[in-house]
């Protein structure tokens, strides 16, 4: 064994450690040099001199060597350090003889037993930690033991008679180490081939560990370690997590696997694992695995034991297979089969083969069944089957298959009709082949023959559809332009006609209130009505909803027109009775007159929905002829619409801003915001020339957020802390995220809920209640005021005030304006004053342009007042000069407050 270990890298082993502990070789080399100084102090002469001066120099060049080995050491290359070894050895074995000679000296030459003492000492202890550090190098460690020890042996016989037993002593010690020495030797060869074979093995098993681990994290199917007692996850791949749809922490942290199963693969699964827990036997199964984001795929499993205890298994291996591809393939195949299937028995699809040569045609068993025949084989001849087809197609059948069979075609399709012997006619299709001799000769035909009745009937079906309202039978848009293009045509050959557009009126209240059903069946109605009422000539055609549109060809004169349409408002206006209901609408018509308004079909049409605009605007229940001045009015609108959505995009608008001041002191309270549009070409607009229009069309609800944003984003700005009060339309209040947008208004300028305003009029009120005042508790939670704008004006109740406890009521200007002129007038704003009061509700007068109306409102208890008399709305750049012109003005003495000059340089701030 030990020659086997005796390569260099195993020696270099062996010494590295010796070579490692520079630290304990240099104490030895300056225990040394302490001695040999000892023995030129104690002894004196020329030999310890001379010993001294050779251990500085072997010590030295020791300790160079020593250094010169480091690298070899660290860097672990064997063939360095032994080339270092055999100098630092040599020098070593010259190093113990002088020590030797050293203590030799001091023992037989020292006169007191210190010296010696430290001699012996020195010499033993540097021999027993030759032996006790000695890592392989027994014959080196020998020759430093026997030539450190070596001299003392005669020098213990020249120090006394007792000496030689010290010798003796001192050849048993010498003896000691020597086994010593041996057997350690024999041991570290022992530990250091165990230690490289347990290497060894660690290695492969690393390597054979990490080849594993390539396979699992990298295989094509998925492996999953679970442990059965727990059922969690103890180690997953790549393309497990893949499979399932969740990273490898998200399946470790599963209580169990249990999440991963589809829900109804679940008592499947769990019994096989229970029964795979008690016996340990491996089982395969397919399972269904379920994703995070609801995605299924079809799993082949294979569970085996990983280990096991008892005959129990403790670690299972499972290996996942993903075989949705193949379930989809498989899937696939048998719809593939049972389309086949389906098409041949329902699409009633059945063969025939046509021999040319006898005539003869043999029909399959299906094929017989679609054309009533008798069952059985015997062939019919063709001129049996021509008998059966309608005249008209039978003449066309046989046309058409002797033009192909004398231009060789090798397909033909023909279609033809039939009278089933049920008294029914049939539609066939039939697709075949012909075969033909060298000479060009027919000799049979092969095909199928499809039963293509219904699917006629479909097209045909489809055909009317495209042209007629599914639900009123009625002609639609596209057959409407094809009658139109028609009585255009007519009319540049001097025929007249007028079109109309009808639209009736109340029919939205019917389908809220009554239900769509009802809405149908009233619609059936109006067209039964309208069909009584117009000419077959005419065309009546329903565009959508409750819009009708009608061509009443022929025309005389414009009274034909206008009559037509009295008695077409007359007849649907009568009352319906629909499902025991009771419905009463009306109607209005635009009528356009061809050609003297056009010819242009779309121009036509365009025309007599601008005359049902002004007919429905003038108050509905009648009919217009077109007018240009009408297109005008339209277009302006439609002008103004567009100009109203660009200003949206260009942030157009701007805020102007009222105060609202208290009536008693006039202190400023705060500002109300005033929406303005800046038009390039119309100048500044004021909000009653595109509210309304701006709530029709839909933007009332972001130019709305717009206006809440940019009010709280500049009162931030003002000075102290004024409230800003921002108007809600109806429309904007009715949005689902009303609530939120003022929240984000809020945060987003860090304005206190509490300085904003919101002011409301009664016709929100008018709305589902219950969700109103859901909505306005929210914003009540938030902080924000609420308040009741143009209290009187409108559908007035006081049971508003009573559900909802409103921070404030805004009486309307037109109260005010004849405050103190009235009677009426103050007895309403004091009745509406004290109310408010007992709610403990503040009120606000809007309007005030006179110090009568303030006095007199002051005189009924009204805490806030606004209006001209104070200020005109200002743009917001304004503002703050505004409110330091109103602190400089609450300085102001009582007495001063109400002088004459005061009130005018104040009012005209």
């Amino acid at each position: 064994m030990t020659a086997h270990l005796r390569p260099a890298e195993v020696e270099a082993a062996l010494i590295a450690p010796l070579y490692a502990r520079t630290g304990t070789l240099l104490i030895g080399h300056a225990a040394s040099l302490i001695l040999s100084g000892l023995a030129v102090l104690r002894l004196g002469g020329a030999l310890p001199i001379c010993l001294l001066i050779a251990n500085l120099c072997l010590s030295a060049g020791r300790s160079c060597v020593l250094l010169r080995m480091r690298p070899a050491l660290a860097a672990c290359t064997p063939d360095k350090l032994l080339a270092w070894r055999r100098p630092y050895q040599a020098l070593g074995l010259a190093w113990s003889v002088i020590c030797g000679a050293t203590c030799a000296e001091c023992i037989a030459c020292g006169q007191d037993e210190l010296t010696r003492l430290w001699a012996v000492a020195l010499a033993l202890g540097t021999a027993a930690g030759i032996t006790s550090r000695n890592a392989g190098t027994p014959r080196y460690a020998l020759a430093q033991i026997g030539l450190w020890l070596a001299p003392m042996l005669p020098a213990w016989p020249m120090a006394g008679s007792w000496g030689w037993g010290a010798s003796a002593m001192l050849c048993l010690y010498i003896a000691a180490m020597a086994s010593i020495l041996r057997r350690q030797h024999g041991e570290l060869i022992q530990l250091i081939s165990a230690e490289r074979h347990s290497r060894a093995i660690q290695q492969d098993l690393a390597e054979r560990e990490s080849d594993l681990q390539t396979i699992f994290n990298n295989a094509y199917a998925g492996f999953a370690d679970i442990d059965v007692i727990s059922g969690k996850y103890v180690r997953v791949n790549a393309e497990y997590c893949r499979m399932t749809g969740r990273s490898e922490a998200e399946l470790l942290a599963l209580p169990d696997s249990s999440p991963v199963v589809h829900p109804d693969d679940v008592p499947t699964a769990w019994a096989k694992w229970s029964e795979f827990h008690r016996t340990g036997q491996p089982y395969e199964s397919e399972n269904r695995v379920i994703r995070p984001d609801g995605s299924v795929i079809h799993c082949k499993i294979s569970v085996s034991a990983a280990s096991t205890s008892e005959g129990h298994p403790i670690r299972s291996f499972f290996i996942v297979q993903d075989v949705t591809a193949q379930k989809a393939a498989e899937a696939a195949l048998r719809d593939s089969e049972e389309m086949l299937r389906l098409s041949l028995d329902i699409g009633r699809i059945g063969s025939f083969r046509r021999d040319l040569v006898s005539d003869l045609i043999y029909f399959g068993a299906q094929t017989r069944v679609m054309h009533g025949l008798p069952a059985g084989d015997a062939p019919i001849p063709s001129a049996e089957l021509l008998h059966m087809l309608l005249p008209d197609d039978a003449q066309r059948a046989e046309h058409e298959t002797l033009a192909a069979l004398a231009r060789r075609q090798p397909i033909m399709v023909l279609d033809y009709r039939f009278t089933h012997p049920d008294g029914g006619v049939r539609h066939f299709e039939t697709r075949s082949r012909i075969d033909y001799r060298a000479d060009g000769t027919p000799v049979s035909c092969y095909g199928v023959m499809i039963d293509v009745t219904e699917r006629r009937a479909a097209e045909a079906r489809i055909a009317h559809l495209a042209h007629h309202d599914p639900l009123t039978g009625l002609a639609n848009r596209t057959l409407l332009r094809i009658r139109l293009d028609e009585a255009l045509a007519r009319a540049m050959r001097g025929e007249r006609f007028a079109v109309m557009c009808l639209d009736l009126d109340h029919f939205k209240i019917v389908n809220d209130t009554l239900g769509h059903p009802v809405g149908d069946s009233l619609l059936r109605a109006v067209t039964a009505r309208l069909q009584a009422v117009i000419r077959p000539t005419d065309t009546i055609a329903r565009l959508g909803g409750d819009e009708f549109a009608c061509i009443m060809s022929s025309l005389k004169t414009a009274i034909d027109a206008s009559t037509l349409a009295e008695r077409l408002i007359t007849t649907l206006s009568a009352p319906y009775e629909i499902d025991g209901h009771r419905v009463i609408i009306g109607a209005s018509i635009g009528l356009a007159i061809v050609p003297d308004d056009g010819v242009d079909p779309d121009m036509v049409l365009r025309h007599a929905d601008t005359a049902l605009y002004g007919a429905k605007a003038a108050g509905r229940g009648g009919f217009r002829f077109f007018e240009a001045e009408m297109d005008a009015r339209l277009q302006a609108r439609r002008s103004l619409e567009m100009d109203l959505r660009a200003a949206l995009d260009d942030e157009a608008f701007e805020l102007f801003y009222q105060p609202l001041v208290n009536a008693a002191s006039r202190d400023l309270l705060g500002f109300e915001a005033l929406l303005r549009w800046r038009h390039p070409t119309r100048g500044l607009v004021p909000p009653d020339r595109f509210i309304p229009l701006a709530e029709s069309i839909g933007l009332i609800v972001p130019i709305g957020a717009w206006v809440l944003h940019r009010a709280c984003a500049e009162a931030v700005t003002w000075p102290g802390t004024p409230r800003v009060a921002v108007n809600l339309s109806v429309v904007q209040f009715g949005s689902p995220t009303l609530v939120e947008t003022i929240g984000s208004a809020l945060d987003r300028s860090g304005l206190d809920p509490a300085r904003l305003e919101l002011e409301i009029t009664e016709s929100v009120m008018l709305k589902d209640t219950e969700i109103v005042l859901k909505t306005l508790h929210r914003l009540k939670a938030l902080g924000i005021g609420v308040a009741m704008d143009d209290f009187g004006t409108g559908y007035s109740s006081l049971s508003y005030l009573q559900r909802f406890p409103f921070d404030k009521v805004k009486i309307d200007r037109s109260f005010i304006a004849h405050l103190g002129e009235t009677r009426e007038s103050a007895a309403i704003v004091g009745a509406v004053i004290d109310l408010c009061r007992s709610l403990d509700m503040r009120t606000t007068a809007e309007g005030v342009e006179t110090e009568a109306q303030l006095a007199a409102l002051i005189r009924t208890g009204c805490t806030e007042a606004q209006g001209y008399l104070f200020s005109r709305p200002q743009p917001a750049s304004e503002i703050p000069a505004l409110i330091e012109s109103f602190t400089k003005a609450s300085r102001v003495t009582e007495s001063d407050r109400y002088a004459p000059a005061k009130l005018a340089s104040f009012g005209n701030v």
